[in-house]
This record gives C-alpha cells, structure tokens and sequence, in this order.
C-alpha cells in the first residue's frame, strides 16, 4: 500500500530509542529525508499507476469488461494489456508491489539493528500510523457525500455504462457521522464493507496491518534463527494453503529484505543481473494485464498468487543495484514518494467528484466524450498531486509523530521494565 508504515532509516543514521517527550515536525521532516528514497520512490510509482488505473475504468468503458471478452476490445488497448506498459494502469498489481514493500521496510531497521525495540516499537505505532490517515479519508468522502459533490453516477450514465460497471457502485448510501467514524477507525480494519465504504481504497488496511503484524511476529520470534529463510519458506505455503495470498507478499518482503542486508557490503556497482530481474519482473507483471481477474479453481488460484513473483523481481532487482536505486532518489522520484500514501487514500474521492464533475460539465458544454475525458484526466491528476503535497504536511506528517510517540512510549516502558 502506499508510504504506510516505511519508518527506516539509511545503515548508521538510526536515532537511538531513547524515549523523547516531544517530536516537532521540522525533526520529523529531517528524520524522513534519511529514509531509504528509493524505495519510497517506488511507493510512490505504484500508487500514480493505481490511479491511473482507476482513471482509466472511469473514462475508458471497454477497460470494464477485460474480464469478459477481450477480443472485442481495441488493438491497442488489448496490445496495452499484454505489454510491460499494461502496467501502468494495472492497480491490482501496484497494491502487491506495496505490500512487499511493507514486508521490506518493515524488517529493515531490525536486521540492522537486532534489537527488540526494533520491533515492539513499529509494531506499536503500526495500527495508528495506519488508522488516522485512513480516517481523516473516510471523513472526507464523507463530507462530500454530505455536500452532494460526487458526479459518477452522472457521468456513468453520460458515458452510457453498464449498471454493474465501476462507476455505478460508489457513494450510493447514505451514511451518518457515526458510520463515518466508526468505518475510519475499527471498519476499514476489522469489518470491511465494499457495499458501504466511503473509500474502496481502504479494502487493502485489513491486509496491510495483518500483514504487518505477521511481519514482526516473525522477526520476534525467528529472527535470528540461522534458517529463518526457510521458515519464511514454510509461513508462505502456510498462507497459500489456506488461501491468504496476499500475506505472502509481506513474507517475500521480509525474505527479501534478509537477503539484501546479508549481501548489500558485496554488491558492485553496476551488477547486471538485477537489470535482468527488474526486466524479468517488468514483463512478468505486465503479463497480468491479459489475465482474467474472475476465474475459478486452480486457474483463479494462480492467478492470485502469481503476481508476488514479478513483485518481487522488480524491487529486488532495483534494491540489488546501486545505480537503479540511485535513479529513484531524484526529486521528482522523492516526491511521489513522500507523497504516495495520501495519494492512494484520497484519488477515489478526487476522481469520483471533482473529476467527474468535470466530465459532466464539459459533455453540457458539448465537447465530445474523449476531450472531456483529456481534460477531465489531466485537471484530476495535477489536483491530486497538489491536494497530496498539502496533506502530506499537514495530515501525513502529524499522524507520524503521533505514531512515533506511541512507539517510544512503548519502548520506554520495555527499557523501565528492565531495569526493575
């Protein structure tokens, strides 16, 4: 998922766990400009190629029915949708792309570390770091829900889609302050309605914070175990088994991340064979675009499975190569990164609102459908990327310190425990 919970720091910039009662947000901005860039940078890829997605099944009806019949789409968008390029509009596999990456920067302050504060910490500061973010997005929808500013219904029906296409299943319920409230903060985790929600977005909390604490119940208690891998190998047959592919994703990150501190002092410079990987996992994952998402049996199995490979090649291949990563720490890249997580949670609400409103307005003005949808996309995306860069500041990073002072209250009273 996006920027949730990427608390790490750059090897010898980790600050010492002394527990501070104060944290501003100039240190906290400081703090987050150690992080490891590069992979906040893919974070923040992933969540603009989920909006794109989304963006694309709102103006681009075919993109609706890739689950049905394919050979009646057009020949560049089936061309798209067998390319590495499918990619970029593919949403279901950038949320795998965040999850192992979850994994991954989850477990990298401890295989620096090796201290049980590099556990007991995160893993407190883990449900509100996740839930203030998730519930100041509920409220918004909320607010505009109340306002009567969502559009989608309208602009579906101006684009003649079907009733069960994406556009139609959205803000259809009145809701409540109280169901507001309540869905932000125990809901979204815990009890997740698709046919209530306020933001369908949130659909991947439950698995992000599940994921999280598997994450570090593995650490805790088999992280210095000489076989660990292995074990890691037999949790994630585990979740196959039983049919929880998504926590895999969280395992392989963690596996992953093992592998990288064990070998990053040997890396040479410009390696080839993470190019290779990353290539690998780039035309692997655009092979999803060409598969079903509905299928049954054996074939629905694999196909939720597969896409943690790919996922993995990609940011193992960029994390195994000093040069790629040193691609994704350019200020662009920087950007998307520290941004992401309030770009996934609130693009929803942007495109089902100010977006297709938009759409509606220009099709009154008599433009056709596709410059409607142009303008319409264009004005949505540099919005949002606005809208994104004011909450990182005044929502993204308050709720860290919160979390963080969760955390060091924690560790603290592990340390005043020990020394009675």
């Amino acid at each position: 998922m996006p920027n949730s919970g990427s608390e790490v720091r750059l090897p010898g910039q980790f600050q010492s766990s002394t527990f501070r009662p104060r944290l501003n947000l100039s240190e906290l901005e400081q703090n987050r400009g150690r992080r490891l860039i590069y992979l906040e940078s893919i974070r923040g890829i992933a969540a603009l190629c989920v909006v794109f997605g989304h963006l694309a099944v709102t103006f681009i009806s075919a993109m609706n029915s890739i689950d049905l019949i394919r050979s009646k789409l057009p020949i560049l968008l089936r061309v798209l949708l067998a390319s590495p390029l499918s990619l970029l509009t593919n949403g279901r596999f950038a949320v795998r792309i965040f999850f192992v990456l979850s994994g991954f920067v989850l477990s990298l302050s401890y295989f620096h570390k090796k201290t049980g504060g590099a556990v007991s910490g995160p893993a407190a500061r883990r449900y509100p770091r996740l839930m203030l973010p998730a519930l100041a997005s509920v409220m918004f929808g909320w607010i505009l829900l109340k306002l009567g500013w969502y559009w989608n219904i309208d602009a579906a029906a101006l684009m003649q889609q079907r009733p069960d296409d994406w556009l139609f299943h959205w803000f259809l319920l009145d809701r409540t302050f109280t169901d507001a409230l309540r869905e932000g903060t125990y809901g979204t985790f815990f009890s997740f309605d698709w046919n209530r929600t306020l933001n369908s977005s949130l659909w991947t909390m439950p698995w992000e914070l599940g994921g999280s604490l598997i994450v570090f119940s593995l650490l805790a208690l088999f992280g210095s175990a000489q076989r660990r891998l292995i074990i890691c190998g037999l949790v994630a047959i585990g979740f196959y088994a039983i049919e929880w592919p998504l926590l895999v994703d969280f395992v392989a990150g963690l596996a992953l991340c093992d592998l990288f501190v064990r070998y990053e002092h040997r890396l040479r410079e410009k390696p080839i064979w993470p190019v290779i990987a990353l290539f690998a996992g780039l035309v692997l994952g655009g092979l999803l675009g060409e598969w079903p998402t509905k299928q049954n049996g054996f074939n629905g199995y694999f196909v939720n499975c597969w896409p943690a490979v790919p996922a993995v090649l990609i940011i193992g291949g960029i994390t195994f190569s000093p040069w790629l990563r040193r691609g994704l720490e350019g200020r662009v890249m920087a950007f998307l990164g520290k941004i992401s997580f309030p770009l996934y949670l609130f693009h929803l609400s942007i495109i089902c609102s100010a977006g297709c409103g938009l759409y509606v307005c220009l099709r009154h003005m008599a433009l056709s459908h596709g410059l409607s949808a142009i303008i319409s996309t264009v004005v949505c995306i540099s919005f949002l990327l606005l809208l994104s860069w004011l909450l990182y500041f005044i929502l993204e990073l308050p709720s860290l310190r919160v979390a963080r002072r969760i955390g060091r209250w924690v560790i603290h009273r592990e340390d005043d425990a020990h020394v009675r």
